[in-house]
């Protein structure tokens, strides 16, 4: 993870405003319109769906082995 660092406009990695603006950069490609809607209602905190959980993936491709830190 990267916390914000110097020359970047990004916001520091797993923050919401980090997962804001990923998922605004879907919105204007129509490749990927119905995926930034379906992510905008995911993160609507009005909507019953609002179920989204910051995790941390590691693949351990050699070991077959899949670990999720909540």
């Amino acid at each position: 993870m990267n916390p914000k660092g110097k020359g970047t406009d990004l916001p520091e990695q797993m923050t919401d405003a980090w997962i804001a603006h990923a998922v605004n950069r879907l919105k204007d490609n129509p490749e990927t319109k119905a995926t930034f809607d379906l992510l905008q209602k995911a993160f609507d905190k009005d909507n019953e769906i609002y179920k989204v959980q910051k995790v941390v993936v590691g693949v351990n491709s050699q070991q077959v082995k899949l670990v999720v830190l909540k």
